[in-house]
Formats: structure tokens, sequence, C-alpha cells
């Protein structure tokens, strides 16, 4: 039996970000310190824990001491309109069972002259009570309240994230055993599900190895059921699979972390390299030894130079500066936000926000906008709390226009809006 928090045995490219000078949140309190808002947002696990686990790959389990706190995350009706035909013929949805996507035939039927279809819903219902699992890709692009969850554990961890949703309707599950080449978070958002864990064959695999063979597998080295605000955290390269409870309905997110790898290391290097003119020299096919070897001083010399420069700080930083930002779409709610009105931001980095007077210029990745000083006070103060309701902004900054400032924001995308009974 596992307690509460208990180990369980066993960047990408873009473009060169400009430096942008103001408050830096990332230096004032450090990557690591977990707010109030990320906290209550992930409990029962604890973010400092989870980053703990991931830098030692090693699994964990956090289990609910109550009621779950996912329940706003994706409600059954906020679920349900996602599977549609277009989306399983697109694939943002995908029907499957035991690691085979369902014929689209079987549960869509053609309608008009023009290559259309439509969902059958008794097809689709019929097939999730013989075993299908629906799996909604990316869903964080669909449903706010993930999305912000997904941009606050990046501004937390310093690495990408994206979500998936899982439904399952009876025992058999989507996948059969595998691992990934990425971390996975798994949150427990309806219903029950029993996991297996065999432990990491490759602690650092680059693509996904399914175990389609029962013998293949190796010994089991946890076994576990997942209740409704349980979460389980797998390290990259841990065999694991999954089933539902026969009759029983169950849903869960896999929150996928891509921490920046050595491979990403060494892409910056190279794009910074290539300011030189060294680096864009082209290395003639038809040089003699001499020539070569003249090439190959010179080049050790410049990756010496460059090892001695290196400041992983500086990588981080530039990474964080060219994540752009989730765009959530705020029209008529961004006209009068109440005080009630929970605001978030949608950057998925720490980035510093500039000072001064009148309208400024923030680049955040590929975008660049312009703030006034209202809009970056409340934005900084977003960026360090994470969330807040237009009363709390309103009382941590006296004399501004914080209203004004929230819609703005909301007009450009850089916030999210959430009422505040669906908001934790």
């Amino acid at each position: 039996m596992y307690t509460d928090g208990e180990a369980l045995a066993g960047p990408r490219s873009g473009p060169d970000p400009s430096d942008q000078k103001g408050t830096d949140p990332v230096n004032e309190r450090g990557p690591l310190t977990a707010t109030t808002a990320l906290r209550k947002r992930l409990a029962p696990c604890e973010p400092d824990d989870l980053a703990a686990a991931a830098r030692e790959t090693r699994r964990q389990l956090w289990r609910a001491s109550g009621p779950s706190g996912f329940d706003d995350l994706l409600p059954w009706p906020t679920l349900t309109p996602l599977v549609t035909a277009d989306a399983l013929c697109g694939g943002t949805v995908r029907a499957m069972r035991r690691d085979r996507d369902l014929p689209l035939e079987m549960l869509t039927r053609a309608a008009g002259r023009n290559g259309e279809r439509i969902l059958v819903p008794e097809a689709l219902q019929q097939a999730c009570r013989q075993g299908l699992s629906l799996v909604v890709n990316a869903i964080d692009a669909d449903v706010p309240a993930i999305a912000a969850m997904n941009a606050m554990l990046e501004r937390h961890l310093r690495c990408d994230v994206l979500t998936n949703a899982y439904a399952s309707y009876e025992q058999e599950g989507a996948f059969s055993a595998h691992y990934d080449s990425h971390d996975v978070l798994i949150l427990q958002i309806h219903g029950r599900k029993r996991w297996w864990c065999h432990g990491q064959v490759d602690p650092f695999p680059v693509r996904t190895r399914v175990f389609s063979s029962p013998a293949s597998l190796p010994a089991s080295e946890w076994e576990g059921v997942l209740e409704p605000g349980d979460v389980l955290f797998v390290p990259r390269g841990d065999v694991h699979h999954a089933a539902a409870f026969e009759g029983e309905a169950s849903v869960h997110l896999t929150v996928t972390l891509l921490p920046p790898q050595g491979i990403d290391l060494l892409c910056w290097i190279g794009r910074r390299a290539q300011r030189g003119e060294l680096a864009r020299r082209s290395i003639t096919a038809g040089a003699d030894a001499a020539e070569l070897e003249e090439w190959t001083s010179a080049y050790r010399q410049m990756l010496h130079q460059t090892a001695d420069e290196l400041d992983l700080s500086e990588f981080l930083a530039d990474a964080d500066r060219a994540r752009a930002p989730v765009r959530p779409l705020n029209p008529g709610f961004a006209q009068a936000p109440k005080p009630t009105t929970v605001v978030q931001p949608s950057l998925r980095r720490r980035i510093p926000i500039p000072t001064g007077t009148g309208d400024i210029p923030l680049q955040i990745g590929p975008t660049t906008v312009k703030l006034g000083e209202p809009e970056r006070a409340v934005l900084a103060t977003l960026v360090e709390c994470d969330s807040l309701s237009v009363s709390g902004l309103s009382e941590a900054l006296a004399g501004v226009e914080v209203a004004e400032a929230v819609a703005a924001l909301a007009r450009k995308s850089l916030v999210f809006l959430f009422d505040a009974p669906s908001s934790r």
C-alpha cells in the first residue's frame, strides 16, 4: 500500500529572442518554487516533488485525500462535444482498441456528394460498450482550463507541456504495454483505472516502444488503481499499461512533459555559432589532406572556445523567451470583467516584463505586442502569482485601473478569464 507522494520503486527551434530588461520573476523567486495557485491546481501532487521525481527519473504516486479537485478540468459535457466526425476524420480524436484505430466507416456515414461524413452515435456507443477507447489529442487546444494548467506547469518546470485525454468504457485499453520517450503526469478525472508499471527498460529513449506480447514484458514493479483525483508520474522509458473496470467509464489526462535535452542545447549552440564566419563557411569537398587538417584545427578551436563560454542559464533563458504564448479567445467576456473573474496569464514562461512609462513592445516568442504601463503591471503580477481574481489584482496593484488592463490583455489574448465557480 502506497501513501500519498510515495515514490514507486523501480527547448525547441525558434527565432533568436531579443534582450528585454525588466522585472525577472525567475531570478527573483527561483524557477522551482511553486505558487499557491499551481499547488491548488495539481493537488494532491506537490509541484516541487514532481520536479524532483522528474530530475531523478523515478515513478511517484499521489493519492487524493478527499473529493477530486479535477472535475472542472474536463466535465463530461465538455468532453462529449469534442467527439465529432470531423475530429475523427482529422485525427484529433482517435477511436482505438488494442493499438488499432477503428475504421471510420464503422462510426460515421457519408452525407452529401462532397465526401463529408457524419457521426453515427449508436455505432459509437455500441463500440464503446465493446471495449473501444476514445483518445482526444492535444485537448488543451479545445479546453481553456487545461491550457491554463499547462501554461502554469510550463512556467514552473521550464519545459514544453501538452495534454491528451483518454476515455475508456470497458476493461480493454487503447494501447498495449509500452514506454514513452517523454515523462508523463497522469491525472485521473472520472471513474477508476488499474495501472501496471514494469520499470525502465531504457532511461533515455528517443521513441516509443510497444510490447505487444506479454512474454516480452519485464516483470511488474508496481500495480495500483487510480481513483478520481489521484495523480501518477511515469518517467520516460518506464513500461506501463492500463485498463478500466468492466462496466465503468474512466477518463484520465496524460500531461506530457518535454524538458530541453542535450540535443536542443547543441542546436542552440549551432544557431549561435552561425553569427561567426567560420560556422557559415563551406567545407570544400575537394580539399587535400593539409587543407582538411587546417579546417579541423580551426573547428576544434571554435568548439573549445564554445565549451569554455557555455552558460546553461543563458540557454534556458533564450528558450523561455522563444516559447510562444497560448492565444486564448475571450470574445465578449473581456468587455467588463467582474471583480470575481479569475485571471491567469497565457505566457508559457516567466519572461522578464519591461518596466517604464508609455507603451513598450514585449516580445513573446515570435509575437511582439505593445503594452501600456497598467497592462504590464497586471501581467507581471499574474506571472508571479499564476492566478488572481480581478479584485485580488486590485488589492495588489493600488492605483492601477485593473479592470481596464485585464480587458486590454484579454483582447490581446495574453490572459485566460474564468468564472470564479469553475476555477480553483
